[in-house]
């Protein structure tokens, strides 16, 4: 058990480390303000897209892993509306933007989001940092408290 206390540590840890790696990354964006050829152009987006694809799929499986299964729908949900209504209310705002500015000051806007989402996702877990669900000696799913 204790070994299994081990690895959900150090799964727990590699996920955090790889949020903050494309958290880093992602802060960034505000390069995308300056001009660049086709093809930097290009592999700049490609690494951005990246990374949210990486920040997207790593926070959808930490909801598996922190949260009980009689409650991971409700998180899931409750985890895409939020971003859906997030959508729905910043197209507009970001329009207006670009058409009174450039896209400059959304390409800023996105670094700094970057960064709140990064503390968010932190404080969220809590001081004592990610537990995952373990499996006890009887075959039992243990999940840890919710922290909230």
């Amino acid at each position: 058990l204790a070994q299994l206390d081990a690895v959900a540590h150090h799964l727990g840890a590699a996920r955090l480390a790889v949020l903050f790696l494309v958290s880093v990354v992602r802060t960034f964006t505000f390069v995308l303000a300056f001009h660049y050829s086709l093809p930097m152009l290009i592999a700049l987006l490609s690494l951005l897209m990246m990374c949210t694809t990486a920040w997207q799929t790593n926070l959808s499986v930490m909801l598996v892993d922190t949260f009980p299964s009689r409650i991971i729908a409700t998180a899931a949900g409750l985890t895409t509306s939020l971003g859906t209504l997030s959508t729905v209310f910043f197209t507009r705002r970001v329009a207006s933007i670009v058409d009174q500015h450039s896209y400059r000051p959304v390409f800023v806007l996105i670094s700094l989001l970057t960064v709140l989402g990064f503390a968010v996702v932190v404080a969220g877990l809590g001081r004592d940092g990610f537990h995952m669900k373990r499996v006890t000696a009887d075959g039992a799913v243990a999940a840890p408290a919710l922290r909230v």
